[in-house]
C-alpha cells in the first residue's frame, strides 16, 4: 500500500486539488503534469505499482498519512479533490450527502408517490418515516430526519433546489 512519504516522493499537491508529477513515469506523464485520468464514475484514478487507486483517497493520504475507509465530497463535485472538500465518514454519512437519484419521480429526494392510495410516502437510509398528501410537506419530512440521521452529512431538498 501506498504510504505519505512515498506520495511526498512522486507528487505535489497543488490547491486547486489535483496531484502533479514530480517525475516523468512510465507510461508517457511527464514531470509538472497533472497525475491520473478520469475514472468512469466522476472521480480521477491513477495506477502505481499496477493498482489503481482514487485520486481523492490519495489526497487524503497526502495530507493525513493514512487510509480512510469512505470519505465525503463535502459538494458533490466527484472530480473536486481540494482538501478543503474532502472529510471522512462512515458509508451511512457518505450516502447522507448523495443526490437524488435518476430515476426518481418525484423529484424530491426521499419522497415516494404510492399509486395505490395517493400518499407520497417518505423514506431516509432505507427507514419509513411517514406519508402525506402534500409532496412539499413530504419533502419538509425527509429534510427534518434526514438532518437528524445523517447531522451535517444530510443534503436536504432545499439544499438541491
Amino acid at each position: 500500500m501506498i504510504n505519505q512519504s512515498k506520495l511526498h516522493e512522486m507528487f505535489e499537491y497543488r490547491d486547486d486539488g489535483n496531484l502533479i508529477h514530480r517525475h516523468t513515469v512510465q507510461g508517457g506523464k511527464r514531470a509538472g503534469e497533472i497525475a491520473g485520468s478520469p475514472h468512469n464514475a466522476g472521480y480521477r484514478q491513477i495506477t502505481i505499482s499496477r493498482k489503481k487507486y482514487l485520486i481523492h483517497r490519495l489526497i487524503w493520504v497526502y495530507h493525513y498519512g493514512e487510509m480512510p475507509t469512505q470519505i465525503d465530497h463535502i459538494n458533490g463535485q466527484r472530480s473536486d479533490n481540494r482538501i478543503e472538500n474532502l472529510r471522512e465518514c462512515s458509508y451511512s454519512q457518505n450516502h447522507g450527502n448523495k443526490r437524488m437519484s435518476r430515476n426518481n419521480t418525484s423529484g424530491y429526494k426521499g419522497v415516494f408517490l404510492n399509486k395505490r392510495d395517493g400518499f407520497w410516502f417518505v423514506y431516509v437510509a432505507h427507514q419509513y418515516i411517514g406519508r402525506s398528501q402534500s409532496i412539499e410537506e413530504a419533502a419538509a419530512m425527509y429534510d427534518k430526519a434526514a438532518k437528524k440521521h445523517f447531522g451535517k452529512f444530510a443534503l436536504t431538498n432545499k439544499e438541491m433546489k
